[in-house]
Order: C-alpha cells, then sequence, then structure tokens
C-alpha cells in the first residue's frame, strides 16, 4: 500500500444540507493528495452542497435509486469498486452500509468496509426494527464502525456489545479558521441595524431546521420569559415553520423573533448572537450547529441529550438544561441575559475547546490514521 494511493469510494444517500453530509464533504475535500484518491457517490436526488465538492481532486458520481431495493445503485457499486480497484468502502449512514456491503460480496475485489454512524436512537419503530432484523447483521461484517462521540458509542455497544471490537470515536470537526469570530464582528453588528435590533440587546439564535425533534415550541415558550430586550433569530426552514410562525404571531413576538431562513453563510447570525441555543428532544448526537457556534466563540444552551455533554462544560462553554424542561432553558437563558460578564468569559473556553478537541484537522487527522492502519 505504500507505493500507490489508497482508493477509497465513499457512499453517502444525498447531498443534502445537514450534519452528516457536511461533515462528509469536509472530510473528503481535506484528504491527503499524496496518500488517498476519493471517489464518491450518491444515490438520492437532493445535491444541494454537491458544489462545495472539490471534483478536481474527488470522483463523484450520482447513481438514482429504482425502486425500493435499488438494484441498479449495487450494479454501479461493484463496477467502481472493479474498475477503480477500491480499497476501502466508507459508509455514511445505514441505508449506504447496505449498499456497499452487497456490493462488496458480489464484486471481484474484497475491500475494508467502514461504516460511519451519525445517529443514536433511531427516529421511527421502523429504523429500531431495522436495526434489529437487518443492519445488526451487516455491522457484524465490517472491519471498523466509527462513531461521533463517546456517548453514541456506549449506546450503541450497550445495544450490541459485538461493537465493542471493531468500534472507534472520530468526533466531528469544524474548519476554525472557517468559524472565526474576527472577520464577522462588522457583519454581526451589520445584521442588528438590518432588522433594528438595538445595539444593547441580548441575541439568541437557534441554527436548526423546522421538524417536530428541534422543539421551537420548547423554545418559544421559554422565551417568552425573558425581557423586551431579548431576541431571537430562527435560522433554517422546513414543514413546520408555518405552525412556529403562527406561534410567534398570536404571542405578539413578530418585532422580537426574526425569520432568516435558509443561509448559505451562517457566521453573521452567530456572530451577532449573544447565545445559541439547541432545544431539541431527540436525534442530536454530536451538533455541527453546536461546534460552529462554539468556534465562534459563542456559548450554547441545549438540551442535554446525545453528545452534546462532551462539548458543553456548565459555566465554562454553555449550560445543558433537561429534556423539554422549559423552565429551566428560560431561567438559564434569563440568568445569562443578565450576567454579560460571565457570557464573555465564556466566550474564550469555547473557542479554545474547538481548537483543541473537536478541529476539522483533528477529525482527518484521526481518519487517516484509521485508514491506513485498517489495511
Amino acid at each position: 500500500m505504500t507505493n500507490k494511493k489508497i482508493k477509497i469510494l465513499f457512499i453517502v444517500p444525498s447531498l443534502v444540507r445537514a450534519g452528516a453530509e457536511t461533515q462528509i464533504i469536509n472530510l473528503i475535500n481535506s484528504l491527503s493528495h499524496f496518500f488517498f484518491e476519493p471517489y464518491l457517490l450518491c444515490y438520492l436526488n437532493d445535491l444541494e452542497q454537491l458544489k462545495r465538492l472539490n471534483q478536481n481532486f474527488v470522483t463523484f458520481t450520482h447513481c438514482q435509486r429504482h425502486g425500493k431495493i435499488g438494484f441498479n445503485v449495487i450494479s454501479k457499486i461493484i463496477e467502481i469498486i472493479n474498475k477503480e480497484k477500491i480499497d476501502i468502502v466508507h459508509c455514511t449512514m445505514q441505508n449506504s452500509l447496505f449498499f456497499g456491503k452487497l456490493g462488496i460480496f458480489f464484486s471481484n475485489r474484497k475491500p475494508k468496509l467502514i461504516a460511519a454512524l451519525h445517529r443514536t436512537v433511531s427516529e421511527s419503530k421502523i429504523g429500531e426494527i431495522s436495526d434489529r432484523l437487518l443492519y445488526r447483521w451487516i455491522l457484524r461484517l465490517c472491519d471498523k464502525i466509527v462513531f461521533v462521540c463517546e456517548t453514541q458509542k456506549e449506546y450503541w455497544i450497550n445495544k450490541y456489545p459485538f461493537m465493542s471490537r471493531i468500534g472507534c470515536v472520530i468526533y466531528n470537526g469544524i474548519d476554525t479558521s472557517y468559524f472565526n469570530p474576527k472577520p464577522f464582528k462588522k457583519e454581526g453588528i451589520n445584521l442588528r441595524k438590518l432588522y433594528k435590533i438595538p445595539n444593547d440587546a441580548f441575541i439568541i439564535s437557534c441554527i436548526a431546521n423546522f421538524r417536530p425533534e428541534k422543539a421551537h415550541e420548547v423554545l418559544l415558550k421559554a422565551f417568552s420569559k425573558l425581557g423586551p430586550n431579548s431576541y431571537l433569530l430562527l435560522v433554517g426552514d422546513g414543514k413546520r415553520r408555518p405552525a412556529i410562525e403562527k406561534i410567534v404571531k398570536e404571542k405578539n413576538f413578530s418585532k422580537r423573533v426574526i425569520f432568516l431562513g435558509v443561509l448559505n453563510d451562517v457566521r453573521p447570525a452567530i456572530a451577532t448572537s449573544n447565545i445559541t441555543v439547541i432545544a431539541s428532544t431527540s436525534v442530536e448526537t454530536f451538533s455541527m450547529a453546536m461546534l460552529e457556534s462554539m468556534s465562534m466563540g459563542v456559548p450554547m444552551v441545549a438540551s442535554n441529550i446525545g453528545g452534546l455533554r462532551e462539548a458543553i462544560i456548565p459555566g465554562k462553554t454553555g449550560y445543558l438544561v433537561p429534556v423539554k424542561d422549559w423552565k429551566s432553558l428560560a431561567n438559564t437563558l434569563c440568568y445569562l441575559s443578565e450576567n454579560e460578564e460571565k457570557i464573555e468569559n465564556m466566550k474564550f473556553y469555547c473557542r479554545e475547546m474547538i481548537i483543541q478537541k473537536f478541529s476539522e484537522e483533528r477529525m482527518v487527522e484521526n481518519t487517516e490514521k484509521m485508514f491506513l492502519e485498517i489495511l
């Protein structure tokens, strides 16, 4: 393996604008050009982030799945493995693992198989049944399973003890030079001016699509207990947005709750904020929004869920509140709105923690090390 580049086929369902998809693009783009030759295959239609992929380095294939099983996707994977002499197949999320394993099984070569799991609890009963009846057996056949935080690893090993043999943690990482607060102080000020927000206002931002598990209703209930000089920026879109807009209108918050929609660049919104919030009730494993906020030096208040506690240290980089407990969330936000000095003290620790532990550079370094060791 030392005389040639290691060829890796990455399989991910889509390139929708979400945490796992963002992370995999960041990882592939940052791999060493000297050691690796990456290929990427997607089989669903949403390719929103394709323009972020460095196609001068990465060979991209879009194979739209036909039917429920997607035999055409399996055929394409077999073709790539055989033609390009793939050494490693890296599958992001369980659906990709199904296609990846079948592609390896029917190919002439037998590359190593890696599963990267980005969720903890299944979002539905069907997902849980699929885990037990299908994916647990495919996961047994992997050469390595990558978890994005220790909490997630513990959950899966308690569920399926065999994973302790092949599981490892590689934290999600963030580009700290891109998410750097210094160049965005002016943009943050301009955003306040654009929406006529007073200079001394206490601004909370929530970067999350409008889905039930993101619990915007819980956040709004907590926000209702804050004073009139508090503002809430909601970044994202989704099916639940009209319902949330209705609540805002009913509570007469329209002047203080601002819907920014989907932003191609969230840095100005983070830069203008005093605090960011994740009020999620489920699904969060190790939030990219959390890492982006902390890299920008903005502390976060979040539900004590998933692996968020591994980065949010109470009083140092933010605060954790019980899931669905709007009163605790309200009390924490009220406390911070009255203690500007406390927020200032946390800003340094936020960015320092990301640089030391959760940088994209560290994530890529650990992933490359795993690739080299597995062969």
